[in-house]
């Protein structure tokens, strides 16, 4: 016979919460496409009418994930990254096609399915703050290829944005942050935050994808404006290959062009990090 050793485990000391920031991407949500199950050996189905759907889960989700965190840290303040390609345009030929509606159209209803989401936010989260952080994609061009001088000014997404900004203007905890530029930068607690949509990273089908020119891309942008995290969208059929960028999914998910590359499988995502005052990413 052995008697145990009673050990009597100490209530944990109440210490006051650190305070955290959310940052959401909802990008890519390529609502005006066709993904016919067919053509994706069946793994995937995609129109119009299922990216409601999917977006009305986002919304919940988002702001499930947002109070579940809620029990280790206080969150009031969320960044929302509108990472681009809500549409897919009339880019390619296939797209002409195959797309459930206009350039135009999809803009439309792209903008409808957002403007539910954020409301969803203000109604729901519990948030004292909403940025929303903007990237053109490539996707909603209206030119036969992606323009750096000009592309502000012949981007769909500009309206879109701009647009976004209009409807919630009497809205005091809501802020827009819409850039010319490519790139958007956004200092939360003194950490310089990178936002882009990821057009401009270019690979050649190498073994290790994207991690290369990715690199080399942060580390070029790093020369003039040193980012602290990375936030990135378009190459959504990959997990996330560096340390200091988050590359979103899609809401579109795996489609005939990844089925045809090789890429692997992805289920319709998207991404929610954490920014903790004290601890970082």
């Amino acid at each position: 016979e052995y008697p145990p050793t009673k050990y009597d485990v100490p209530l944990p000391v109440t210490k006051k919460k650190n305070e955290a920031t959310a940052i959401v991407q909802w990008s890519d949500f390529h609502c005006d496409e066709v993904v016919d199950f067919a053509t994706v050996n069946g793994m995937n189905e995609y129109n119009k009418d299922i990216a409601k759907k999917r977006a009305f889960k986002l919304f919940e989700n988002t702001v499930k994930l947002t109070d579940s965190q809620r029990s280790a840290v206080d969150i009031n303040n969320m960044v929302l990254h509108l990472g681009g390609d809500a549409i897919g345009g009339y880019i390619h030929p296939e797209l002409q096609q195959t797309n459930s509606m206009s350039p135009l159209e999809g803009i439309f209803y792209a903008k409808e399915l957002i403007i539910a989401g954020i409301e969803y936010l203000l109604q729901h989260g519990r948030l004292k703050n909403i940025v929303v952080v903007t990237s053109r994609g490539n996707h909603p061009r209206l030119t036969p290829k992606m323009q750096f001088a000009n592309d502000y000014s012949m981007n769909l997404e500009t309206f879109l944005y701009w647009s976004l900004a209009d409807h919630f203007k009497k809205e005091k905890s809501i802020s827009f942050k819409i850039e010319q530029s490519e790139l958007a930068y956004l200092t939360v607690y003194d950490k310089v935050l990178r936002f882009f949509h990821g057009h401009q990273i270019k690979f050649a089908g190498g073994v290790g994808g994207i991690t290369v020119p990715l690199h080399k891309a942060i580390y070029r942008w790093d020369a003039n404006i040193k980012a602290y995290y990375n936030f990135m969208c378009d190459k959504h059929t990959y997990s996330t290959p560096i340390p200091n960028c988050q590359i979103n999914g899609s809401l579109k998910g795996y489609d005939a062009f990844a089925v045809s590359h090789g890429f692997s499988f992805q289920p319709p995502m998207q991404s929610f990090t954490l920014l903790d005052s004290q601890r970082g990413v």
